[in-house]
């Protein structure tokens, strides 16, 4: 949590007004803080949180007691890391490649130049045989610009994919692409 002016005992008393019922706009109102800020201290105020200021009184509690009756109070006690949704699945299948422009791949990758100027690159690799077909490097890449990139190898090579495969960029989804 950000240091803060109100100290631990006045988070936590504005905390237990608002679970005895009393409103939280008069709550906030009567400590000068947003209701933003309030609900932001009732996020951060968990289990753990209330383990390590017992200890700071002087308490000698297990932190897994704590939570366990944080938890039998009905507290909310927010996981550590986020749960993780379930990966997506494959539309089509993907199928074996074999020969060279049967599935080109097409990414685009960004950095910051040394005066802070930021810059794309757009490549395109064979998967097959692993060439890479272009760079395109600028300092936005839009839909049109991978159309060019696209007509250009076909000029210089004279060859084109079966099969494009890319991932939901920006540059990717424009309707030009489509066509």
């Amino acid at each position: 949590m950000k240091k803060t002016k109100y100290t631990e005992q006045q988070i936590a008393f504005a905390l237990r007004q608002a679970e005895a019922g009393t409103r939280v706009a008069e709550v906030c109102r009567k400590i000068g803080i947003s209701e933003a800020t309030f609900h932001n201290w009732k996020k951060k105020y968990g289990g753990q949180r209330i383990h390590i200021l017992l200890q700071r009184e002087g308490w000698r509690v297990n932190h897994k007691k704590v939570l366990r009756i944080y938890r039998e109070e009905g507290l909310n006690i927010r996981s550590k890391r986020p749960q993780r949704r379930v990966a997506a699945a494959h539309r089509m299948e993907r199928p074996n490649i074999t020969t060279t422009d049967q599935c080109w791949s097409m990414d685009s990758v960004a950095d910051n130049l040394f005066d802070g100027k930021r810059i794309r690159a757009l490549t395109i690799v064979d998967n097959f045989s692993c060439e890479c077909m272009a760079i395109h490097v600028d300092h936005g890449i839009s839909g049109e610009h991978v159309v060019g990139v696209i007509d250009t190898i076909q000029q210089l090579h004279g060859r084109c994919p079966e099969r494009i495969q890319v991932d939901n960029g920006s540059e990717f989804i424009s309707k030009v692409l489509d066509k």
